[in-house]
């Protein structure tokens, strides 16, 4: 489900204060599927689609109950880490970026090759 900018700010927020209040930091991921265009052109509209679905699965599992995972745009993810150091960062989004690599061999709808690109920040800033 996709969520408009002022949930996606309104979830941050809650996130920050959290983070304040339990003196410690998270971060805000904010993932795209750099390929997704070619997805659609080799799969269609509707396949392109359940391919962000199970691709939203899947970083779902690796997440935990205080995470945030939500859909921005029809190829983007943002994702709040609940409990992330700025040293932490790197090693989160790679293994999310594993799973997204590694998610065509189970796709419904055939072999996938997803490629993703992370961006990040790390809050509150010390």
């Amino acid at each position: 489900a996709y969520v408009y900018p002022q949930e996606l700010v309104s979830r941050l927020q809650r996130s920050i204060e959290t983070a304040i209040s339990e003196n410690r930091q998270g971060a805000l991921l904010v993932l795209s599927v750099v390929n997704f265009q070619m997805i659609v052109n080799a799969f269609g509209h509707t396949d392109s689609e359940t391919v962000m679905q199970e691709i939203f699965a899947e970083i779902g599992k690796y997440l935990t109950m205080e995470d945030d995972l939500f859909r921005i745009h029809r190829d983007q993810f943002g994702i709040i880490l609940a409990d992330c150091t700025q040293e932490e960062i790197a090693t989160r989004a790679n293994q999310i970026s594993t799973i997204v690599h590694s998610y065509g061999h189970n796709s419904t709808v055939g072999n996938v090759h997803a490629i993703c690109a992370i961006g990040s920040m790390c809050y509150p800033h010390r």
